[in-house]
């Protein structure tokens, strides 16, 4: 293969490559101005929620969450709300370590978009997913986000949009660039879900005051 050829072809492969980001990026953009009036229309909020058989999910009143004003303070404000989307079910040892078993090797085992359609109806709750490999594990699915409902109700809404970045960001080969790679789509999942948090949730109100650090601890 010739210099030349060589250069076209990793021009051509990038050119590719930005032209599905753009295509990406395009979508959620649309997503993103369709979806951010529902979240602000409390009303609207809870006919949607109840139609979808969650009236146990409807709101009473919204409590503030801090507010982000760009995609890059996904990583400069938030802390753990992107570490608490991967949602893992289980961890199966595939290589034991008997001299120090803190170098015990893993398989970790993300949750399905069936499991996902499941935690959308209410038909199971978070802990019923998780495999005794891992329960009481700080890595389990009963510590993401999807014990919060400001969550579930995003789950509810807009069950695509949330089920496709769960799986995304739960895939094992990628869950320690997920806040590089998915900075966009987190942006609009945190504006989603900010709008969603009521001051009845568990743990929105501590000592009489809402906190507004709440989709982030």
């Amino acid at each position: 293969m010739s210099a030349r050829s060589e250069l076209g072809e990793i021009t051509s492969s990038f050119r590719q490559y930005v032209d599905r980001r753009v295509q990406q990026l395009t979508a959620l953009d649309t997503f993103f101005k369709e979806s951010l009036p529902v979240v602000a229309d409390m009303e609207r909020t809870n006919k949607l929620l109840i139609a979808a058989g969650r009236p146990d999910l409807a709101m009473t009143e919204r409590a503030e969450m801090m507010s982000l004003e760009k995609p890059e303070d996904i990583r400069s404000r938030c802390n753990n709300f992107t570490p608490n989307f991967p949602f893992i079910t289980a961890n199966i040892l595939i290589k034991k370590n008997d001299r120090h078993p803190v170098f015990n090797e893993y398989k970790t085992i993300p949750v399905t978009r069936d499991q996902m359609m499941q935690l959308r109806s209410g038909e199971v709750t978070p802990e019923d997913l998780e495999d005794e490999s891992i329960k009481n594990s700080s890595a389990g699915i009963s510590m993401s986000h999807a014990t919060k409902p400001g969550f579930q109700r995003m789950l509810v809404l807009f069950p695509e949009f949330t089920i496709d970045l769960v799986l995304a960001m739960s895939e094992p080969t990628i869950r320690n660039k997920i806040d590089a790679w998915f900075q966009p789509e987190l942006f609009v999942a945190y504006q989603l879900m900010s709008r969603l948090v009521d001051v009845n949730d568990h743990a929105v109100v501590e000592k009489g005051k809402v906190n507004d650090w709440y989709l982030c601890g």
